[in-house]
């Protein structure tokens, strides 16, 4: 069924012109040239796929279009035949019983493929809207992604379908989560962005400082007694007293310049040069090898403690990029420590050469520097390879990137719209079968039925149908028998049975004809090129037709709205009526007075020229009335706003009083009214004549008219009175009649 049909693009209708939300049945009137045939052309060659101006409710029908063009069209051959209306025979019982229960069935298989059709386009709008709220969801959860991989992951940037979509697909593929968090793919894509902007590889670390690494002579001088010599007789005595640091000390002082007198600094007693010798004998030269030994390692020490200061300042910045700063801080300050208290054990040896030191190995500290150097250069070698195939490490970066976000951030929420999806695809699953089954069904009962047709139907009935009202409408110069060129086809003869030739038929008979033809052919089996339901379009089917027949087509139509709109036709599910015939329209609309009918709408065409036309509706009541009604609503009007100028009421009144007295009544003129009346109200009844009069042929007549209100008023007041006082009010209740289908109409 057609439900909008756009107007916009014909020139003689305006910009937003439309026939909007149509019934099941249309009335459409307007006056000659306002473009009902516009209308109706367009939807004669409105093509099977449709058209864009054409929206139709469900799938489009075949559409049959009876207007002017139609009318010229049919019986125009030269050999004045046409293809056979078919319906089904007389003397098909069982076969129609047949098709009965098939279309029965038809029904009923259509009825639940449609419920079928209506369940699977919900399950299938429920299922779209959990993936719209997905959709929303998953974009919310994008700012979880660090900027720097969510500027190079694709799908993540305005198209929220697209990324709904990745993200499903992703969530398919398998994951490992040792290939990569959201720190270390940051990371890495910091490390190749520093790489890109730099444009070369990173170089590698330079082997540490490790200047005591084995230095183990020194910690075996540190850890040995340095003392005297043991050849020395006072040697056992020094021994046993442990204090060789002690005398060492004492020849110092012994020796020195200022001592001439050879004083001992312990007894202060004059030393003999004998035993003077002796004790200087204890220290010999192995012994000064031994402390000159420890003390040439102390411009070593501060070396070593200048080339690690050295490295840590040039190198400790690069390196914190592959480790954390507080570490690489850490091995830093633990080798320089170590140094120092190398240092700090070197000072204390030279006090003290006879005490054993075991100071802390520095080897496990440079050990730590080591490693840090050797992992951060693969760290740097693994980045200069990832640099050199920066392209494909991107793509990595950004698959795993998609990875971690899908299986650690939106987890619970794809695990909830999966379930969602499984059970809503099961159920789009099983009503597709059921849709697919039927629909097998009904083709097989569509051809069942088309085989039934063709060994049932039959042109005759037509041709017997329409000659019957050719007859009762008195056209007897013509009727239709069947065509001997085309089997089960018609023509036209005359009773002699010569051809006619459709151009020697009045325009009314030709209407009458064809109308008949179009109207018996909305009732045929459905063709091989058409759909099961129709829409019927008629376009002004009377012209030229007098009133009589005029009567019988008005029959005929209404009949059909009664069918369509009871749904009851088995092949017109909506019909579209166009006329600019005030009276035809009238009779077509007699069954819905004061109604407002199901399934039924009114259009309007306004014709504006030379501004383009306008369409009003739809509306649920007839807003069409016959001139007399339409008299009696501008009555309504002015006693509904008796401050108004209103200069045509006094030909309304006279037309109104004209056509009820006068032409129905049967007095002469007007002036007969009021002469039973007594003569006060007479004189008053002549005024109201006069005044008619006056009015009657222009909108003012004289310089002296000026219509007030208050004179309106009193016109409308005789005018009611002449309704309820003539014939002592015999005409009262037709005055009260128009008055109360004016108001019920809303015009008052």
């Amino acid at each position: 069924m057609i439900k909008n049909i756009i107007l916009e693009g014909f020139p003689c209708f305006a910009v937003d012109a439309g026939l909007n939300n149509l019934e099941a049945i249309n009335h459409i009137y307007g006056p000659n040239g306002s473009g009902k045939t516009t209308i109706s052309e367009f939807l004669t060659t409105l093509s099977p796929e449709g058209n864009q101006a054409v929206h139709w409710e469900g799938d489009p029908d075949t559409i049959r279009v009876y207007n002017r063009n139609y009318a010229r069209s049919v019986f125009a051959r030269p050999e004045g035949e046409e293809p056979g209306v078919f319906l089904l025979g007389e003397d098909s019982a069982e076969t129609l019983k047949k098709i009965d229960d098939l279309t029965e069935k038809q029904n009923e298989l259509n009825e639940k493929l449609a419920n079928y059709k209506a369940d699977h386009t919900n399950t299938a709008d429920e299922l779209e809207t959990e993936k719209k709220a997905l959709q929303e969801k998953i974009w919310e959860r994008l700012d979880s992604i660090p900027d720097v991989l969510r500027q190079k992951m694709p799908k993540t940037k305005g198209n929220k379908r697209k990324c709904l979509e990745e993200a499903l697909r992703v969530a398919s593929e398998p994951y490992n989560p040792q290939d990569g968090t959201f720190d270390s793919l940051e990371k890495m894509a910091n490390d190749l962005n520093q790489m890109s902007e730099t444009e070369s590889a990173i170089s590698t670390f330079p082997g540490p400082p490790s200047a005591f690494r084995n230095a183990q002579g020194f910690y075996s001088l540190l850890s040995k007694p340095i003392v005297g010599s043991a050849d020395v007789p006072l040697s056992a005595l020094v021994n046993s007293l442990s204090n060789s640091d002690w005398v060492r000390e004492g020849i110092d002082y012994l020796n020195d310049q200022h001592n001439t007198n050879n004083i001992c600094p312990f007894c202060q007693q004059e030393v003999s040069e004998e035993l003077k010798s002796k004790i200087e004998s204890l220290f010999d030269a192995t012994y000064r090898n031994a402390i000159a030994a420890i003390q040439s390692f102390r411009p070593i020490l501060d070396s070593a403690h200048q080339e690690i200061t050295a490295y840590e300042r040039e190198h400790v910045g690069k390196l914190a990029r592959f480790a954390p700063v507080d570490h690489v801080t850490l091995v830093f300050e633990n080798i320089k420590s170590a140094i120092r208290q190398l240092q700090s054990s070197l000072t204390q040896k030279l006090a003290s050469p006879s005490t054993p030191i075991a100071p802390a190995m520095i080897t496990d500290k440079y050990d730590a520097l080591d490693r840090l150097v050797t992992e951060a250069n693969l760290d740097i070698s693994n980045l200069n390879d990832r640099w050199q195939n920066s392209e494909k490490e991107w793509e990595r970066i950004q698959t795993q990137s998609w990875k971690f976000f899908v299986n650690e951030r939106l987890k619970d929420l794809i695990d909830s719209f999966n379930h969602s999806e499984e059970r809503l695809n099961k159920k789009l699953a099983g009503l597709s079968g059921k849709i697919n089954r039927l629909d097998s069904d009904l083709t097989e009962i569509s051809n069942n039925l088309k085989d039934l047709h063709s060994r049932s139907t039959s042109s005759q009935r037509t041709i017997d149908l329409i000659n019957s009202l050719l007859e009762d409408a008195r056209f007897r110069s013509f009727k239709l028998c069947s065509a001997s060129g085309n089997s089960d086809g018609y023509k036209l003869v005359r009773p002699n049975g010569n051809l006619v030739d459709i151009e020697s038929l009045s325009e009314g008979e030709r209407t009458f004809i064809t109308f008949l033809y179009f109207y018996h052919s909305l009732f045929s089996v459905k063709q091989d090129d058409e759909t099961d339901h129709i829409v019927a379009v008629i376009d002004d089917p009377i012209s030229s037709l007098d009133s009589e027949i005029m009567f019988v087509v008005s029959w005929l139509i209404r009949r059909l709205i009664e069918q369509v709109k009871e749904g009851t036709h088995d092949r017109v599910k909506q019909l579209i009526i166009l006329t600019h015939n005030r009276r035809f329209h009238n009779e077509l609309c007699v069954q819905y007075r004061n109604q407002n009918p199901k399934n039924v709408a009114f259009y309007r065409i306004r014709k504006l020229s030379p501004s383009p036309n306008r369409i009003q509706g739809p509306e649920k009541r007839n807003p069409i009335r016959n001139s007399y009604q339409e008299l009696w609503d501008e009555v309504a009007i002015a006693k509904s706003s008796p401050h108004r100028v209103k200069p045509w009421l006094p030909n309304v009144l006279r037309r109104i009083l004209e056509t009820y007295f006068v032409d129905l009544v049967g007095l002469q003129n007007l002036n007969y009214l009021g002469e039973d009346l007594p003569l006060e109200e007479q004189v008053m009844h002549k005024a109201l004549i006069a005044w008619t009069n006056t009015g009657s042929h222009s909108i003012i007549e004289a310089d002296d008219y000026l219509p007030e209100s208050e004179n309106t008023d009193l016109w409308l007041e005789l005018f009611k009175n002449v309704f309820y006082k003539e014939a002592n009010g015999a005409h009262k209740y037709h005055y009260d009649m128009m008055m109360a289908r004016t108001e019920n109409n809303g015009k008052s």
